[in-house]
């Protein structure tokens, strides 16, 4: 219990081999941040935070739930997250990755599976480039290979929001077999390639799969393959309302 402005839970910060069960977080922060430096430092020292299993965890009040960033400079990758069981009407954010260009660094292979939520006040999932310093710094981070698997959401504004830059996407997100009870706004989708939903569902409603179109080069090896940018009929259905693919300007 660690209620204070800046008050996180634990944070791992350029660790490798760690294991985090068992435990209860009730913060005024994020409850878990993994971390691996920032910025110019973090770019300095260069060691990544990796090999990281959290299980059977409980989370009330926070910022973020299971947090990546945004001090992830070094790098954070294989993270495996199971058993955990996140509800507070004060949790923002169950699943959480945040960086910007100023951070750089990567973000890969991160799994969270047969979890159950029951109230968060914005988002199950976000990722988040425009967090603190934003985009035009030089150091886009890479953020790619993420899925989340057999997790029941009870309330949320928002299923999911992930939100790249038109220059550097995010890519490689699954969701499969995710349910949503009751979320109150569309989800938002913006500069991904390459998202996958198998049975999702948000209010009673069956989510599909963006349209992609043929891979094709856009300003970077790493972007393989993107959303289609929707003409005004092209439409998905989104918690029950229609809600379009992509938006400002991002394919």
């Amino acid at each position: 219990d660690t209620h204070g402005p800046n008050n996180d839970g634990c944070d791992p910060e350029c660790c490798r081999d760690v294991v985090i069960a068992g435990c209860a977080f009730d913060t005024g922060d994020d409850c878990i941040a993994i971390k691996s430096g920032k910025n110019a430092d973090g770019r300095r020292v260069d060691v990544p935070s990796q090999d990281i299993v959290i299980r059977d965890c409980t989370f009330a009040d926070g910022h973020g739930g299971l947090t990546i960033g945004s001090e992830m400079t070094g790098g954070v990758r294989n993270v495996f997250a199971e058993n955990l069981q996140m509800s507070s009407p004060h949790l923002d954010i169950a699943l959480r990755l945040k960086t910007n260009s100023l951070r750089g660094g990567f973000i890969r292979n991160v799994h969270l599976r047969h979890s159950i939520i029951g109230r968060v006040r914005e988002q199950a999932f976000r990722i988040d480039f425009a967090y603190g310093e934003g985009p035009g710094h030089g150091f886009d981070p890479v953020v790619a290979h993420i899925t989340v698997r057999d997790i029941t959401v009870g309330s949320a504004h928002q299923a999911f929001c992930l939100v790249g830059y038109p220059s550097d996407h995010i890519r490689d997100i699954t969701l499969t077999d995710c349910t949503f009870v009751a979320v109150t706004q569309d989800s938002e989708v913006r500069c991904v390639d390459n998202l996958i939903l198998r049975n999702v569902r948000t209010n009673s409603s069956t989510l599909a799969s963006p349209p992609t179109r043929a891979p094709a080069e856009l300003g970077g090896s790493r972007r393989a393959r993107t959303l289609q940018h929707p003409s005004s009929a092209q439409t998905s259905e989104f918690g029950g309302r229609r809600s379009r693919w992509g938006g400002g300007g991002c394919w």
